[in-house]
């Protein structure tokens, strides 16, 4: 059994991570209190499973369900990827690259999983949205060139291009083709080659520190005599 003392030298040390915690968990806990608030939405229609509440079958929705997973993913890797470079005093550029990845990610997969552009969002501004998006691309790509250019991007140009055919598809609204499952289908091998590319830049971005680590000069010590 642990001590007493052991358990407070514990919470002591990790004040941060367990504020973090409470920060995290409060977010969608407050959420449910919000809209049951402002809307009388029962919570538990926010905290159940979708399939479980409205009694669908397991399988509904299975395919975007592993979507979300792929953006969790994609969102995760690049960002820990970040802290492990900025702890390491690697260069401020490379960091920035690895959050900001992490955090368009994260923009991404928060509009698919909760379809903002599509539910939310009225049909007026759903262009905007789009070009909102297109732009915060447009700056990542700009900003961040001269690491994509090292990185193996071929990916990431594959993931722009599935993602075009993806959004493509939902506005041209085609008769004669299954929409839903080629506008999805497409959307997938987009988010699959955008987890692949940046799990490759995370590992290169891991590597180029490891490498300046290794080659560092050793520092002299001054022997006393």
């Amino acid at each position: 059994m642990p001590r007493l003392s052991d358990l407070y030298s514990q919470i002591h040390k990790n004040l941060f991570s367990l504020a973090l915690v409470i920060a995290i968990s409060s977010i969608p806990i407050g959420l449910v209190v919000f809209l049951r608030v402002w809307k009388d939405i029962p919570p538990e229609a926010l905290l159940r499973d979708p399939v479980m509440f409205l009694g669908g079958e397991v399988y509904v929705g299975m395919a975007s369900q592993f979507g979300i997973f792929l953006w969790a993913a994609a969102a995760a890797i690049p960002l820990f990827a970040g802290y492990l470079v900025g702890c390491h005093g690697e260069s401020s550029k490379l960091r920035n690259f690895l959050v900001a990845s992490g955090f368009l990610s994260l923009l991404l997969g928060f509009d698919d999983v909760f379809m903002l552009h599509d539910e939310v969002f009225p049909d007026s501004v759903e262009k905007i949205v789009y070009l909102v998006y297109a732009s915060a691309v447009l700056a990542f790509l700009v900003r961040f060139q001269s690491i994509i250019r090292r990185t193996d991007y071929l990916l990431l140009v594959m993931a722009f291009v599935f993602f075009a055919i993806s959004i493509g598809l939902d506005q041209l609204h085609l008769p004669d083709i299954n929409g839903f499952f080629w506008e999805d289908s497409a959307k997938i091998v987009g988010i699959a080659a955008w987890l692949v590319y940046f799990f490759q830049a995370s590992a290169f971005s891991i590597n180029v520190m490891l490498l300046k680590q290794r080659t560092a000069p050793i520092p002299q010590v001054a022997l006393k005599r």
